[in-house]
């Protein structure tokens, strides 16, 4: 490690035999146990049973995750990675009471979760290959962290269910 604390990935030396370290970020060693986040966010679900044969189910959630403390600064403020922000759930049911098909139930699920945060990549300010998390000088500037946020897409899954509930044999 160096006097930064950053995990040292090459020794090599420069044109008047000085060392240079190249460094490398390594998030689980830097994450775990240093950072707090808030979640915080509203829930509501819906449920409706007209019949003993028909249920409906309408649920919605919506989060928001914030990373609150962190030993890289630059993180505090953005959103957790993996998170998303809505996330909808809607269940049609239909039990069979009677005739040939007592006792099955079939029915569809379709949920829906919005694009989800898969990471934040800060940028490269010095041309070392690796992400940037602190300032750095570069050329007698001093450039300030940048980073891209990137999400995956929105989802979409439909599930269809056959259910069979009852008596194997007689007694």
């Amino acid at each position: 490690q160096n006097e930064l604390g950053d995990v040292v990935r090459e020794r090599i030396l420069d044109d008047e035999g000085r060392p240079v370290y190249q460094t490398i970020f390594d998030p689980v060693g830097f994450r775990v146990a240093d950072e707090e986040a808030r979640s915080q966010g509203l829930e509501l679900d819906f449920y409706y049973n007209p019949t003993d044969q028909l249920s409906l189910f309408l649920g919605y959630a919506f989060l928001d995750t914030t990373i609150l403390k962190s030993s890289l600064k630059p993180l505090e403020g953005l959103t957790v990675p993996g998170t998303s922000k809505h996330n909808l759930n809607f269940q049609f049911r239909y039990k069979f009471n009677e005739g040939k098909l007592k006792g099955f139930t079939v029915g569809f699920n379709q949920k829906y979760r919005s694009a989800a945060l898969l990471n934040n990549y800060f940028t490269d300010l010095d041309g070392d290959g690796d992400q940037d998390y602190r300032t750095h000088q570069v050329d007698g500037v001093d450039l300030d962290p940048k980073y891209y946020s990137l999400y995956l897409e929105d989802q979409f899954q439909t599930d269809v269910f056959i259910k069979w509930g009852g008596k194997l044999a007689k007694g």
